[in-house]
């Protein structure tokens, strides 16, 4: 409990600040503090995580997390979608270009992981918990200096599309939790991770230790690459149900291949979509992990 306060100050405060001062390049140093957490994450893991069926196990369970929170969160979008009489099909297919970005983390997580097999970073636990109050410091300043409050205002109606993927991922955790044998706040933590797996791997690992920091980051590594496969394949007919997929991602990196899916004119629903879970996500998961 005592990290998580100084973790929502951290957060908070930075925000606060961000936004006062309206500050821009926040944003840039972010996936290079993460680069770095992710390294000692993994190298952490790596030293505890060792055999090759103990690494098998870890990828299965990230995927036994992954897959009931985006199948209940697009159910329960598609049933609202049908309720409000949004349903068209037709949207336009394409592909865009993927970032770099996941790949960057996914090397620092193997280099990681490599290293600790030979040796352990000395009080690595003390190092990742504060480079996590660094993350969020980060996290803060880039959010407070890119809040727009009139767009967040005009963007209010479709706020059924953040909470559906929200909601779906604290009853997929919870199905989870009820089919694989996790622990209920660990697997509605990981989920509520909804595609931000460079923060929640992190914060699972400072509450839980390294594995279940392994399987919720790769829980939400592989929800992201899952939207760069599906997103291109079905297009707009899903509908706007299809954001739930990509969740938190949808502010970045999914962006262009959802605006090609669903098309130019839907960008600031599938922007706020992400904007509105990446913005809560740092709070949302070091709550779960408290219950």
């Amino acid at each position: 409990m005592q990290f998580l306060i100084y973790y929502l100050a951290a957060l908070g405060l930075s925000a606060i600040v961000g936004h006062a001062f309206r500050v821009k390049r926040a944003g840039s140093a972010l996936n290079y503090v993460a680069f770095v957490l992710i390294y000692f994450i993994g190298n952490w893991a790596g030293s505890q995580v060792r055999s090759t069926a103990s690494v098998l196990g870890v990828f299965v369970s990230a995927f036994e997390i992954f897959l009931p929170s985006v199948v209940v969160a697009y159910a329960l979008a598609f049933a609202v979608e049908v309720a409000l009489g949004k349903r068209t099909s037709g949207a336009k297919r394409g592909r865009a270009k993927r970032s770099k970005v996941p790949y960057f983390f996914l090397l620092a997580v193997s280099l990681g992981w490599v290293s600790g097999a030979f040796f352990q970073i000395p009080r690595v636990e003390d190092v990742v918990y504060s480079f996590l109050i660094v993350l969020s410091v980060v996290v803060g300043l880039d959010m407070g200096g890119t809040v727009d409050m009139e767009s967040l205002k005009r963007q209010a109606r479709n706020l059924w599309l953040p909470v559906c993927a929200m909601v779906g991922a604290v009853i997929g955790g919870g199905i989870s939790a009820l089919l694989f044998g996790f622990s209920v706040r660990f697997a509605v933590a990981s989920s509520l991770g909804m595609g931000w797996y460079s923060l929640t791997g992190p914060v699972v690992s400072s509450y839980m230790g390294p594995r279940y920091g392994a399987i919720a980051f790769f829980a939400n590594f592989i929800r992201e690459q899952a939207t760069f496969l599906l997103v291109p394949l079905v297009g707009g007919d899903a509908g706007e149900s299809l954001l739930t997929l990509g969740a938190s991602t949808t502010m970045d990196d999914t962006l262009s291949l959802y605006m090609s899916a669903l098309g130019d004119e839907n960008k600031l629903i599938i922007f706020f979509n992400g904007f509105i879970i990446s913005l809560l996500i740092p709070f949302l998961v070091p709550l779960a992990l408290t219950i």
